[in-house]
């Protein structure tokens, strides 16, 4: 249980499961019962769904794990078997799936979709590595799409824009953590193409933008309030010299509270 627990990484998950949530509580249209049960569903939708998406990542990449000697990879470990995790991601898939139905045909093909683009995003990023972290930062606004084909609200442009790169930052950030391994598996990816210290630069300059997009062309009290939050959470984290790993940990906080801008 352990094992599958590592690999679903349900910390990560329900902040995705958190999302739609949010969205839901606010914008779906019901009454009843129907206010409880819908935002529940949503959350455990999105969540499941992000979970099947880190499963099947790990099982794709169990021998590039491997030859990075990523001992903390259940699967690369051999902790977990693959037909384990190939019958998690099964289960998590299904419950996804099964979830969505409430909500009708648009989030089922939402979920549906997504799955697809989870399923292939291994073979993508071993393909053209120097934008595996733009591919991911896409697979982040699934729960703002599902979001919007569950009750028709979708956050404006500027918003998924300063989200999208939020990501690509923080990809390029974990990646400049991962360059030995990502050297060992010959994945060119942007920090051994270009370095570490220029990829460090682009990923916080990117992170940056996130607040600064919907502060400037959204102009209201609470998302600007919102965005100020989320840049002097950015320069506590980047003021306080952290090792790649920590702050890669604690961008965490600035990604909850980007919740609030996609409401």
């Amino acid at each position: 249980m352990r094992g599958i627990l590592q690999v679903a990484r349900p910390s990560i998950s329900s902040i995705a499961g958190a999302v739609a949530g949010a969205v839901t509580v606010v914008h779906y249209d019901g009454s009843g019962a129907e206010t409880t049960i819908a935002p529940l569903c949503a959350f455990l939708t999105v969540t499941t769904l992000t979970m099947f998406g880190f499963i099947i990542n790990d099982v794709h990449d169990r021998h590039k794990d491997r030859l990075a000697f990523r001992l903390d990879k259940p699967i690369a470990s051999g902790c977990l078997s693959v037909s384990a995790g190939n019958a998690a991601a099964l289960i998590a898939f299904g419950t996804s799936i099964g979830l969505s139905s409430y909500f009708g045909l648009a989030s089922m093909g939402v979920v549906a979709i997504t799955s697809l683009l989870l399923f292939g995003y291994s073979r993508f990023a071993q393909r053209v590595p120097l934008l595996k972290g733009a591919y991911t930062a896409v697979l982040t606004l699934s729960p703002a799409v599902w979001g919007w084909a569950a009750t028709g609200h979708l956050a404006p442009f500027v918003t998924l824009l300063g989200i999208f790169l939020f990501m690509f930052g923080r990809e390029v950030l974990l990646d400049v953590h991962d360059m030995e391994a990502d050297r060992k598996s010959g994945l060119e990816t942007i920090p051994l193409v270009y370095g570490a210290k220029a990829a460090r630069n682009l990923a916080w300059g990117l992170m940056f933008c996130t607040p600064l997009l919907p502060m400037v062309f959204e102009y209201q009290r609470l998302v600007v309030f919102l965005c100020l939050t989320i840049m002097g959470l950015l320069i506590t984290i980047k003021a306080f010299g952290m090792s790649i790993k920590r702050e890669a940990v604690w961008t965490k906080l600035p990604m909850l509270v980007s919740i609030g801008l996609l409401i």
